[in-house]
């Protein structure tokens, strides 16, 4: 009998006669896992925040660094993200806004 486990998803493991079985089974594992935990933390905002503070309860000192500078780093790749919208938004807007009738429909207002 051979048994596998993914150490980093707590209660992810299977076991199986053959190699084969095993690697099948383990990657089934992993994607109810990986579903299990996302209908868990989509649960409600709160509830996120929560479970968030557990993990983060639970990480090592030694790794605390490190993951400040990952939320970091998510944070500023979301305002990018945001602000790419938003000069998209205003140079494709920018033809219209522009013209001449625009201008003499905004003076009246």
């Amino acid at each position: 009998m051979r048994r596998s486990a993914v150490s980093a998803l707590t209660g992810c493991y299977t076991q199986a006669k053959s190699l084969d079985e095993l690697m099948e089974r383990i990657q089934e594992a992993i994607a109810l896992r990986i579903r299990f935990k996302q209908e868990r933390y989509m649960q409600s905002p709160t509830n996120l925040k929560e479970l968030l503070l557990e993990e983060i309860d639970q990480v090592p000192e030694v790794l605390l660094v490190e993951l400040l500078d990952f939320l970091q780093f998510l944070k500023s790749k979301h305002l990018q993200a945001k602000l790419e919208v938003s000069a998209l938004s205003t140079s494709s807007l920018q033809k219209d806004w522009l013209r001449p009738e625009e201008d003499e429909a905004w003076q009246d207002l």
